[in-house]
């Protein structure tokens, strides 16, 4: 199986060969303030991946060579019928072509919440239901949830560095819940909201969550439950939780399979779409300024 590999920088010509544009024209738009550059120390432009996604997306480029963004080619493009392809290359543990999927749906100017929604859960499920029994299904059910786990850092890498303002959301899986992929994708889709992030992952205890959130002092508060045994333990914990964020201000978030009954002070999500719903109305209520503003950072010698 072919490595993942994603660039953390781009020169002007990478760029301009990916989007089909000529070099003067790449280096015309960085004058004009469209794409943002930095300088190495010998004086070299380089350009973000993060703000060559950012530039893709908000002028509409087509993307004629995904592999100079560290993302395989797809040759189909984004399509309706995203879930049922997704559920293809899971099955074979294709990396590269969940990898090509999901990120050019991005690249396509979808959010990563619409991705979540609409073709990694629809194939999850398609994964759990039929083969739940089986022990062949139980292989490939955690071979797929394994190349998720590789995925979703590449297209954490594809999303713009919040700004240090930024209000910050903290969340995890409570004591007893395995699932490392519900947090992983929780914060994902926080992340692309604008929002900072600190995913405790999974099987957090509750003194472990209290400890965080005296620490990092976060806004917002999520817990993704997937286990019901997991979220039966957790549930005569929440009303106490939920009262000490609530008068702090702080808004917390319940979500996942196995939500237990939410008492007063907790909101629950039924889909990533409204997670991400709850982060952009933070970042509005916040005041936090656009990415965009955020000072240069050097990239180093290259």
């Amino acid at each position: 199986m072919a490595a993942l590999v994603t660039p953390k920088f781009l020169s002007p010509r990478d760029l301009a060969l990916a989007v089909g544009a000529s070099e003067s024209s790449l280096k015309r738009w960085i004058d004009d303030g469209r794409v943002r550059v930095l300088r190495t120390a010998g004086g070299h432009r380089r350009i973000p991946l993060a703000e060559a996604v950012r530039f893709i997306r908000k002028y509409h480029h087509q993307v004629l060579r995904p592999d100079l963004l560290g993302i395989p080619a797809d040759a189909h493009g984004p399509d309706p019928h995203g879930a049922d392809r997704l559920l293809r290359a899971l099955t074979a543990g294709d990396a590269p072509a969940v990898h090509a999927l999901l990120a050019n749906a991005y690249l396509a100017r979808g959010s990563v919440a619409e991705l979540a929604d609409a073709m990694i859960c629809p194939a999850l499920c398609q994964l759990g239901e039929p083969w739940s029994d089986a022990d062949d299904g139980i292989v490939i059910e955690h071979q797929s949830i394994d190349v998720l786990l590789q995925v979703v850092p590449r297209l954490r890498a594809l999303i713009a560095p919040p700004n240090p303002d930024a209000p910050l959301a903290l969340g995890g899986a409570p004591s007893g819940d395995p699932y490392l992929l519900p947090s992983q994708l929780a914060a994902l889709v926080l992340a692309d909201a604008g929002l900072r992030t600190v995913n405790l992952g999974p099987d957090t205890p509750c003194s472990t969550f209290s400890c965080a959130i005296g620490r990092h002092q976060p806004r917002l508060v999520w817990l993704a439950c997937s286990s019901e045994s997991a979220a039966a333990q957790i549930a005569p914990r929440l009303p106490d939780l939920a009262a000490g964020l609530a008068s702090s201000g702080v808004r917390f978030v319940l979500g996942g399979r196995a939500m237990p009954a939410t008492p007063p002070g907790i909101e629950r999500v039924a889909t990533f779409a409204a997670l991400a719903d709850l982060g952009r109305d933070l970042i509005q209520a916040s005041g936090s300024r656009d990415r965009l503003d955020e000072p240069e950072r050097d990239p180093g010698p290259g």
